[in-house]
């Protein structure tokens, strides 16, 4: 019985112009595995059947020296004009699903890497033989955005004597009152957020978006002199929870 699958790709869309014998190999064998875990029965597993020897033969084809156009124009004519019994449209599903999955666990490790970013470049500069103190003070913080790939990386103090304080940076800080021992600017985050804002160009607070900067700090403990990760501060945690910043 014939099956159908709606919103799917046209047949041209499915079948490539270039490497047309690697994608036939990779279909075979994505529909072979497919019919093993649906574990198919009757004429629909003829037909799919079918369809797996008609891929072969188009490696086949190619392998004995049919152009890739003539190869490709004679197989979607055979899926059109012969009745594919639902086996075209069942590996067309299958196929259009399982690219879906990929790209959504791609999407997934991108997502997780860019968050990591801001924890392993702090590490990076922390571990870096510069003398803890003289150039990068008592914490470095790394900053990554999640909507790309780019991150900044801020050391305490380096705000305060910073060229250039980007007015939004300033208006995230003016109603922050000081709830650590030492100046609300005075963070390696406020460092690394103001060189974002000047990266980016933003002129206003909204233009963040929002839940997409993580940041991670690294902060040299005198008492076991080591580095070890600190939570934001007092401090931090006042303005970076008006952007909707988390920490990682």
């Amino acid at each position: 019985m014939e099956q159908t699958f709606a919103s799917l790709p046209a047949d041209e869309d499915l079948v490539p112009h270039t490497d047309l014998k690697g994608w036939a190999q990779k279909a075979r064998m994505f529909l072979q595995e497919a019919i093993k875990t649906d574990q198919s029965s009757g004429a629909f597993a003829d037909a799919l059947e079918a369809l797996r020897r008609r891929m072969a033969s188009l490696e086949s084809s190619l392998l004995g020296g049919t152009t890739e156009s003539e190869a490709r124009k004679a197989f979607i004519t055979w899926v059109r004009e012969k009745s594919t019994e639902g086996a075209w449209a069942y590996y067309a599903a299958k196929k259009v699903e399982a690219d879906r999955l990929k790209a959504v666990e791609e999407a997934r490790k991108t997502h997780a890497l860019r968050i990591d970013r801001a924890r392993s470049e702090a590490i990076k500069l922390r571990n870096t033989p510069a003398v803890m103190g003289s150039a990068y003070g008592t914490v470095v913080a790394g900053l990554s955005d999640t909507a790309s790939d780019d991150y900044w990386i801020g050391t305490s103090g380096a705000y305060t004597r910073a060229d250039q304080q980007h007015p939004v940076m300033r208006e995230l800080l003016a109603d922050v009152g000081q709830a650590e021992a030492w100046p609300v600017e005075a963070c390696a985050e406020v460092d690394a957020m103001n060189q974002y804002l000047i990266a980016r160009g933003f002129t206003r607070k909204n233009q963040i978006p929002l839940g997409t900067l993580y940041f991670h700090a690294e902060t040299w403990n005198y008492e076991a002199s080591k580095w070890q990760s600190r939570k934001t501060c007092g401090n931090c945690s006042a303005w970076i929870k008006k952007i909707d910043g988390r920490r990682c």
